[in-house]
């Protein structure tokens, strides 16, 4: 069966459980901002379902992607998701960042989807680590992780820009259609080799 690839699989195709996935049309411009190439090497941090990890790994084909991730449902969760999606270009990292962000190789795209309030730490770490022409887009949802990252790129002179995303979905509640909120969130995107 042939497949067109295209930012923001819908959320109905992945296995999701009980973990937060990132919704199809905050990943489609998650994606497309991260600007990836057929064999980027990417950190995906805070993985959750493995939405991104998995998109990631479709269009960095001859890449890398590396899913970090603490929480045992969202692991097994990203394990399935990899193999429904066939990506052998994975390499799934259990346990919390930064500490095990050196588990993984070279890099020079990084998606920070979650944090566990340590988005400082990681951020060091990307700075640190990342290749001199990379790029890293940080999704947030509240005001504290946005002030956090925003200082922190100017801190270090990132060129950097914030947009912040709000969707509404129709959903059919008895006779009627109505929207529904998705929550809003805060897109950061930075350049290193603009620092």
């Amino acid at each position: 069966m042939s497949r067109s690839i295209n930012y923001g699989i819908p959320d109905d195709m992945f296995e999701r459980g009980g973990v937060p996935i990132t919704k199809e049309e905050i990943r489609a411009i998650v994606i497309s901002r991260l600007r990836l190439t057929d064999n980027s090497r990417v950190f995906d941090i805070g993985a959750g379902t493995g939405s991104v990890t998995v998109e990631c790994a479709l269009v960095a084909r001859n890449g890398i992607v590396f899913s970090f991730e603490k929480n045992t449902e969202a692991l097994t969760l990203i394990r399935k998701n990899c193999e429904k999606f066939s990506t052998g270009n994975v390499v799934i990292i259990e346990g919390e960042a930064p500490g095990t962000l050196e588990k993984g190789g070279s890099f020079n795209r990084a998606f920070i989807g979650g944090s566990g309030g340590n988005i400082t730490g990681i951020l060091d770490y990307i700075h640190n680590n990342m290749d001199a022409d990379g790029r890293v887009v940080v999704t947030a949802i509240t005001l504290d992780t946005l002030l956090r990252v925003r200082e922190f790129f100017k801190k270090v002179k990132y060129r950097h820009d914030i947009i912040q995303v709000s969707v509404s979905r129709v959903e059919e509640i008895a006779e009627y259609s109505m929207f529904k909120a998705i929550n809003p969130v805060f897109i950061i995107s930075a350049d290193k080799g603009d620092s």
